[in-house]
């Protein structure tokens, strides 16, 4: 009979995660099986190599909340408050990945390439998920006709590059507060062209 798992496989990633964003990725798989009191060779048991362990630490999961909450909409609250709880959910995203993502590439991998190899790359996948809330809203009547999938492009674009302003360029990191006020800026930005006017559904 086999004997349980110590460890799900979630919390290996979760703690190969810190592992690798702390010392980068040259960090030897010996910190993170001593993290969890596993050996090694248990731990390559698990994922393979390093390079695979890597990876699945370090990559997008499958499942995104904010993308989720996008395909799920809109509900029926007003559509800025919508926006902007999406665009919080979506900079933390992207304050999560940033690293991830800077610490991937360091190790010499083609993002790119694995990005692509994904059966829906995340990206275009959020682009899709935003484009059709967009749509959905203006077919409700609820929002001014106008590109969807500019409009997708320029919201996630909004919220992406202020996380990559900080993890790659150097900017100080958002505060909570000031992630809830750029979320603010960015929708409120958006739904100046964007309402409908005062004799339309709202």
């Amino acid at each position: 009979m086999a004997r349980p798992r110590k460890h799900t496989d979630q919390e290996l990633l979760d703690a190969a995660r810190e592992v690798f964003l702390a010392h980068g990725p040259a960090a030897s798989t010996t910190l993170v099986a001593d993290a969890v009191g596993l050996s090694q060779a248990a731990l390559f048991k698990r994922f393979g190599t390093k390079e695979q362990l890597m990876v699945r630490a370090l990559m997008p999961p499958p499942r995104i909340g904010w993308v989720e909450a996008l395909e799920a909409g809109p509900g029926p609250g007003p559509l800025p408050d919508q926006l902007v709880e999406i665009a919080v959910e979506a900079t933390r995203f992207f304050d999560r990945m940033m690293p991830c993502l800077m610490t991937l590439k360091a190790a010499g991998l083609n993002l790119a390439q694995m990005v692509r190899s994904l059966p829906t790359p995340p990206p275009i996948l959020a682009r899709r998920a935003a484009t059709a809330w967009f749509l959905r809203a203006m077919d409700q009547g609820r929002m001014r006709r106008a590109d969807a999938d500019a409009l997708a492009y320029t919201f996630i674009g909004s919220v992406q590059s202020r996380s990559a302003m900080s993890h790659i360029f150097g900017e100080p990191a958002l505060t909570e507060s000031q992630r809830l006020a750029h979320a603010r800026g960015v929708v409120d930005g958006l739904w100046n062209g964007l309402r409908p006017p005062p004799s339309e559904t709202t």
